[in-house]
């Protein structure tokens, strides 16, 4: 039963297909980017030793948005607008934030309405690092919204870099009619951080899959 588990869970990844797939790569992709939101090739942040400054490279281009005296304190990245959806979608990018007060608010828009579904505000001494979301069902057209806020000094920065929206055919969790019974049961445990990890039980055996996939808050 436990292979047959793991199996299922790979089958409905390999069928998704991506809405988005942008890696900045000295384009928006369709994007909208609020200034101080730039595409860059490096860009230099203080080091949180109190040592020279760190030069922070990518896989190529990547955005990002800093700080600096007289700078918008808030910025959205906007995505363009997607058709409605029956499916949950799996939103994943890389993120670095080493330094600074800066925070990022992961949103879906749908006309005026804002949903949260994600906060980044840790400091974490690692570049790129790869986050996954869960992007629910939509009525409506809508859109991916990246907002960074605190933006007061050049040690407040957020970089990110290889956004991917992929749909699925299927709901993100499904389960056929074995895995269905009183004697199973679904929940979610923090682990590193803020990541999250789906625990079920089938037949008193513990299982794990989707790590660090972020469900919606």
């Amino acid at each position: 039963m436990k292979s047959l588990a793991v199996v299922f869970m790979v089958i409905a990844l390999t069928q998704c297909q991506s809405i988005i797939d942008c890696k900045f790569e000295y384009n928006l992709c369709g994007w909208t980017a609020e200034s101080p939101w730039t595409i860059a090739d490096r860009t230099f942040v203080p080091s949180p030793l109190n040592l020279s400054p760190m030069t922070l490279i990518g896989d190529g281009a990547f955005i990002t948005a800093q700080g600096h005296f007289g700078s918008n304190s808030t910025a959205d990245l906007i995505s363009p607008v997607m058709a409605p959806t029956e499916t949950h979608n799996v939103l994943s990018f890389k993120y670095t934030k080493t330094i600074g007060d800066a925070n990022l608010q992961i949103m879906l828009k749908e006309g005026t309405n804002y949903r949260n579904l994600d906060h980044i505000s840790t400091n974490i001494l690692a570049f790129w690092i790869r986050r996954s979301l869960v992007v629910p069902r939509t009525g409506q057209p809508y859109q991916i919204v990246f907002r960074v806020s605190k933006l007061r000094t050049g040690f407040d920065f957020i970089s990110i870099d290889d956004v991917m929206l992929r749909r699925s055919g299927k709901p993100v969790l499904t389960a056929d009619e074995d895995l269905l019974s009183e004697s199973s049961a679904v929940s979610v445990y923090q682990k590193f951080g803020s990541e999250e990890s789906l625990i079920w039980t089938q037949s008193g055996i513990t299982l794990a899959g989707w790590n660090r996939i972020r469900l919606p808050m």
